[in-house]
């Protein structure tokens, strides 16, 4: 601060301007001067506090490149008119309401859609994995509805299970079985001895008939099981057993 500055404009054409330079802020000088030409200027700043000694010194270059048509500043209507001619639009300087008209024809332009696509098959994707892979039945509609519908309907729905084939020929078989007539406890092919008549002691013996052999056709059969079947096994091996059984009274 409090420096004595100065400095040397050289323009273009090589002629040097001294300038003086005041503080007008805390490490701030400042001097106008007016480019006349265009071209490069050399600018060279130096400051001393009052000594021979110079305390600051930088040397800086700046370069004035406007063009002609920029230094035109009055209207030119006949190049807007060439203009308007040329691009197919109308001066507009009679009529001022129709600068704010939009009445232009627009251009048609393109948008990708692959964001779009990426999105729908991200969405699809999981719909498209259940349909393939999971198997939905009326009786999961069903307990879907009974679980949800009627919870939000404020009822409850009773849902009956499905039988599968297998179950359905198990249980058809056990009540064939439970619908046949149990054996008699009297078996008709067990033979009753005849009674025994006593002789007197006066009486003599009569030589008794040889005895006579008499095959029966079909063996006896076993006397009926009453016993009930252990709940430790399971439905189809106590079908098993009962239709062995069955097997073996009709032979």
């Amino acid at each position: 601060n409090n420096l004595t500055m100065e400095a040397n404009v050289v323009d273009p054409e090589g002629n040097t301007q001294n300038l003086a330079l005041t503080q007008t802020a805390p490490g701030r000088y400042e001097s106008q001067f007016s480019p006349t030409a265009e071209g490069a200027y050399f600018l060279r700043v130096a400051g001393s506090d009052g000594t021979e000694e110079t305390v600051v010194g930088q040397t800086s270059g700046w370069v004035l490149g406007y063009s002609p048509e920029y230094q035109e500043l009055s209207a030119n209507p006949e190049l807007l008119a060439s203009l308007a001619e040329a691009t197919g639009g109308r001066d507009l300087g009679q009529i001022t309401e129709a600068v704010f008209a939009h009445d232009l024809a627009q251009e048609a332009t393109t948008r990708p859609i692959w964001p779009f696509l990426l999105l729908t098959a991200v969405v699809l994707l999981p719909f498209d994995v259940a349909v393939r892979r999971l198997v939905v039945t009326r009786a999961d509609v069903r307990r879907a509805w009974a679980a949800t519908g009627g919870r939000v309907f404020g009822g409850h729905t009773a849902v009956e299970t499905e039988r599968t084939p297998q179950m359905s020929s198990l249980f058809q078989a056990k009540q064939r079985a439970g619908t046949r007539i149990a054996p008699s406890d009297t078996d008709p092919n067990t033979a009753v001895p005849p009674p025994v008549q006593r002789q007197d002691a006066s009486e003599k013996p009569t030589a008794s008939p040889p005895p006579t052999f008499i095959r029966p056709s079909n063996p006896p059969a076993a006397p009926p099981d009453n016993k009930p079947a252990s709940g430790s096994g399971t439905l189809a091996s106590r079908l098993l057993d009962k239709k062995k059984k069955d097997e073996n009274k009709g032979n």
